[in-house]
This record gives structure tokens, sequence and C-alpha cells, in this order.
């Protein structure tokens, strides 16, 4: 199968565009694509190559940038490392914010703005935090390969990408690494560069990204799930606590170790890792009344997540954990969030078909059949109510 195929079919499906059966021709398929009566051709050849065919049209337009492949070299591009150490940016609006109301406050009297201001607090000071924490080479392109493979529709290339990354650490080797790992804050920095050069060619030549507002909303998102993927990664606590530390500029802070807890959980991990699911494990998600741990939380293109929760038998049929887990799931549903629960039976005994039903739920998202809006892009901590 062509490589281009499975994302223009993506790519036309969340756009609401019509694609007809293919063409057969010389060295490739040629495909009928149709919105608002506009017809546009678009050719896949056998060696990865794309070709539009059509009268000027938007949608014409819009196909020539999702063919294009080029890479543009010095593009701007974010400056991770700047942007973690500048976490007292939001403090401050933190710091004001309580001074208005007297402290720290309760849930239903926290906006929006405040909420995203606390989450990029904590998300920033936990990367700047450990920003020299390795990551393998081969665990970036597991994360690379399979992001573009899930959320990227623009047809850029995971193959390109991690070439022009190798390329940059090659002609700027940085000063902690070794031959199969490198600090994670580096991996970012390098990973930006690439995947920004692909990216901004098809951005400014449509005038913007047909997914998304921010051009860096992409990159923001890879990063954020690459490190997941660092060796030995921990993620700060999301409580009171911790945030009353950050105000006072104590730095003892609690830590959460994200490795599986359990035999069902470390079965579940290795399954999603073979499947080429990305997830943040122990995902802390606000609800109205408490905050929730969750075992798998996977983010989908189109705002929504999956909690795939590991269920032991012994601890989830007591009768009060069984009335508060329907809580929960139903606080999840009203946030787009959707709860995918397995029992340690069906981890142990048929882990194929669990993958299956989180890879059904997943196309869901992937193809636009299911959309959640959220105000801004997934994080480690849930800024939503």
């Amino acid at each position: 199968m062509n490589p281009h195929f499975e994302t223009l079919q993506l790519f036309c499906s969340n756009l609401k565009i019509k694609m007809y059966p293919p063409t057969v021709v010389q060295a490739g398929l040629q495909y009928k694509l149709v919105k608002d009566n506009d017809t546009v051709y678009v050719t896949l050849y056998n060696n990865g190559n794309c070709y539009t065919r059509g009268a000027d049209s938007s949608l014409h337009t819009l196909l020539s940038v999702w063919c294009d492949t080029r890479y543009t070299e010095g593009t701007l591009h974010p400056d991770f490392e700047l942007s973690w150490r500048e976490w007292n940016t939001n403090l401050d609006y933190i710091k004001d914010f309580h001074t208005r109301l007297g402290g720290i406050p309760d849930e239903e009297m926290a906006t929006e703005d405040y909420r995203i201001n606390r989450e990029i607090l904590f998300h920033d000071y936990m990367f700047s935090s450990y920003r020299n924490n390795l990551i393998s080479l081969k665990a970036i392109d597991f994360v690379v390969r399979n992001w573009i493979k899930r959320f990227c529709f623009m047809n850029i290339s995971a193959e390109a990408v991690m070439d022009t990354t190798l390329e940059y650490m090659n002609d700027n080797p940085p000063l902690m690494s070794n031959n199969s790992s490198v600090p994670f804050g580096y991996a970012a920095e390098a990973l930006s560069v690439s995947f920004v050069g692909y990216c901004h060619t098809k951005c400014i030549s449509a005038s913007k990204c047909p997914f998304h507002s921010d051009i860096y909303e992409c990159v923001c998102e890879l990063v954020d799930m690459l490190y997941m993927y660092t060796d030995n990664p921990r993620v700060i606590t999301y409580n009171k606590t911790n945030l009353g530390k950050l105000i006072t500029g104590k730095s003892n802070l609690s830590w959460i170790t994200i490795f599986p807890s359990t035999p069902i959980e470390e079965k579940m991990k290795d399954a999603l890792m073979d499947a080429g699911i990305l997830t943040m494990p122990q995902y802390q998600a606000l609800a109205p009344v408490r905050r929730y741990r969750v075992d798998f939380m996977i983010p989908t293109p189109n705002g929504g997540m999956l909690a795939v929760e590991c269920d032991g038998l012994q601890y989830h049929a007591n009768p009060q954990t069984y009335t508060k887990d329907r809580q929960r799931d139903n606080n999840f549903l009203k946030n787009g969030i959707t709860p995918v629960r397995f029992s340690s039976v069906d981890i142990e005994n048929d882990i194929d078909g669990c993958i299956n039903t989180i890879e059904n739920i997943f196309r869901g998202y992937q193809s636009g059949r299911q959309v959640f809006y959220r105000n801004n892009h997934f994080g480690y901590f849930d800024a939503t109510n």
C-alpha cells in the first residue's frame, strides 16, 4: 500500500472531502476528490511522489499544499528550553489571582484562564527540571513515527523528519549524550527544527494549517508526548501542596513515578507499545470535586482522550469502589474523555481484543467522526473542568 494513502484518507475524512475509488495509472493510483462542487485529481505514485490536477480552486490549492514535501531550512521554531524557564510568567498570574481571591481557590471558583496558567506553571517547571534527563534515539524514533502516523494528516514524512533530526544532531552535538541517548531538552530542540521545517512550508503555502490555528501547536504536542518516553520518567504531583511550594519558591516538590504498579498494567503498557499507541501513564485529570489519576491516558487528534483503566477484580469489585468508578466515568464523559475499562481477566486472556477496542475508539476521533473541542492543546495535566 502506498504510504500516503492512509494519510490522504484521514485528511479527506476530517475535512469532509469525498474520495472516490482509485484509477490505475502508470506507476501509481489516481484519486478523484470532490468538495463544494470542486474536483481535484490526486495521483499517488509508487515511489512516494504526489501530483495534483484540476482547475484553480481552494480545494486544488489545499491539495497542492498536501502534496508539497519540501523542507525549509532556517524556519523559526519554538525555543523550548527558554519557554520552560519562563514559568515564572504564569506564576505571576497565579499569584495575582490568589491575591484577589484571598488564597488558592476551590475548583468551582477557578476560571479557564486560571486553570490554563496553572497547568502551564506545573508543566514548564516539570520540563525545565527534567530537561537533562536522557532519551534514547530509539524512543525518539518510536514517538515521531507513531505521532505523525496518528496525529498529522498533512503528508509529512516521518522518515524525512527523523533524517533531518539526526542530521541536526550530528551537526550540533549536545554536551551531554552518548552513542544512543541525548538530553530530553536537546531532543525537543532538534525535533522542533526538523518538524517545523516541513510543517511551516505547508502552513505558509496554505496561509494556515486546516487543522490548527497555531503552527507550533503540533510540535508542542509532539514534545509533550516525547517526555513520557525519557529514561526513568516522572511527573510532578498536581495538587495544592505543590502549587503552594511553587508560589513560595520551595524546591522540595512531590513527584509521581509513571511506571506500571501492577502486572496487568505492565502487560497493558507492553501491548500499547507494540501497537504504537502513544500514552500518558498515571495522568492526573481534573474533575469538579477531586483529581483523578488514570492508568493510561491516550490523547486523540480531535480533542478527545481515552482513559484506559486496568481494573483488578479484588479492588474494583468493592461496592464503594464500583460506585466511585461510575461517578468518575460520568465526569470524564462530560469533558470529552472516553473511559475504557478492562478487567484483569480481559487483560490476561485477551490483550489483543483490548487493543482492538482501543484502536476502534481511537479511529472514531482520528477520522473526525468524533470531535471534542478544547481551548488548548493536550498536555500532561488536564486544564479543563
